[in-house]
């Protein structure tokens, strides 16, 4: 009976949870339908992207070394996750995990990650528990798409009190399940403390990650081949082939043997894209790579790689990098320009060096060492 009467709260509770997040979702009219209509193979690709990134080499190094460096928790959520971030995280803070156990505090911990997801759209967000410690979330974007949330925190930005302490003791208390509060007092006072100039730092070494992630994010979307449809491995193959022609729905279909209608539907389901966006990117990467080359004119690229008109091209890019084309390759020049000239004796390296303006970091390069 026992054991059954937890299972019934525990059903109640996720219910409960449930309900008070749908009241965060956007009440301007149409939008809350939008929210509930959202297609399961669409969340889907959401989450396997996030989880294919998550297994990466290059998650996997960065966590390690970010944990290892900086002892805070590192987390990487789909959009439309609801799950807490930091579960299992050898770096969750003592007292959240606490008090976690009680569950006494999970529709607040939940809103309070919701609230995060809304206001990071755009731009990193940072929130206070009702513990009095800071959170954070990066978005990791493509272009104007949203692939996932990074993220850290569960610290003190100014140093605890024993007045706040006994203040979020209360709110745990409210709970059924029992509470240790000598084990809670210790766990709370020992976490760690860093100013909000360290934390602006560490929030800063999330961004460029966030833009690494970005990055490989496209490269997936791209270059994946479909396992489950020969059809669709075809029509990739065809797409690949002749990116820089005029190719149209009609033509890809044909390579595949599939009328326009069903190959527009099963090219989205397997790729998370529709033909055009997939065609889109697919040619800015090749841009990308021609970019690198100083002597080439961004127009003389954007027909060589298949785009029908320099305006197009840049609005494309712009969507897909977040970089108009000209903007992208000065970024490239600045940095190999740096990364050329070895550091003269006395002189900061590119790591350490405050960031420059483009001309001013040529006429830097020009100069004698």
């Amino acid at each position: 009976m026992r054991l059954g009467f937890r299972r019934l709260s525990a059903v109640t509770r996720t219910v409960g949870v449930a309900c008070a997040l749908r009241d965060l979702l956007p009440s301007v009219p149409g939008e809350r339908r939008k929210h509930a209509t959202i297609r399961p193979s669409m969340k889907h690709s959401a989450q396997a992207l996030v989880d294919k990134l998550t297994r990466s080499k290059i998650y996997t190094e960065y966590g390690i070394a970010f944990r290892n460096a900086l002892g805070l928790p590192l987390a990487f959520t789909a959009p439309e996750s609801w799950d807490l971030p930091f579960q299992d995280d050898a770096n969750e803070n003592p007292f959240c995990r606490l008090v976690a156990r009680t569950g006494s505090t999970c529709l607040a911990s939940l809103h309070l990650h919701a609230t995060l997801r809304r206001d990071a759209m755009s731009d990193a967000a940072t929130a206070t528990s009702f513990a009095g410690m800071c959170e954070s979330t990066v978005p990791v974007k493509l272009g104007t798409r949203l692939v996932g949330f990074l993220h850290t925190g569960q610290v003190f930005i100014r140093p605890p009190t024993e007045a706040k302490f006994r203040q979020t003791l209360a709110i745990v208390a409210r709970g059924s399940a029992p509470i240790n509060a000598t084990e809670l007092r210790a766990a709370y006072f020992a976490t760690r403390i860093v100013t909000s100039k360290q934390y602006q730092a560490i929030l800063s070494l999330l961004k460029v990650f966030a833009e690494q992630l970005a990055v490989m994010s496209n490269q997936i979307l791209v270059t994946e081949a479909s396992t489950e449809n020969p059809q669709i491995t075809r029509a990739r193959e065809f797409i690949r082939q002749n990116m820089t022609e005029d190719i149209h729905v009609a033509d890809c279909a044909r390579s595949a043997h599939m009328s326009s209608f069903y190959f527009c539907k099963s090219f989205k389901r397997a790729t998370g894209l529709s033909f055009t966006e997939y065609l889109s990117r697919l040619r800015t990467e090749r841009a990308k790579a021609r970019l690198l080359e100083p002597h080439v004119r961004v127009s003389e690229v954007a027909f060589e790689v298949g785009f029908q008109s320099l305006s197009q091209f840049n609005r494309v890019f712009k969507r897909v990098t977040g970089q108009c084309p000209s903007g992208y390759r000065q970024d490239l020049e600045g940095t190999l320009t740096q990364a050329a000239r070895p550091p003269a004796f006395g002189e900061t390296t590119a790591e350490h060096r405050p960031s420059l303006p483009r001309r001013d970091r040529l006429a830097l390069s020009q100069s004698p060492a």
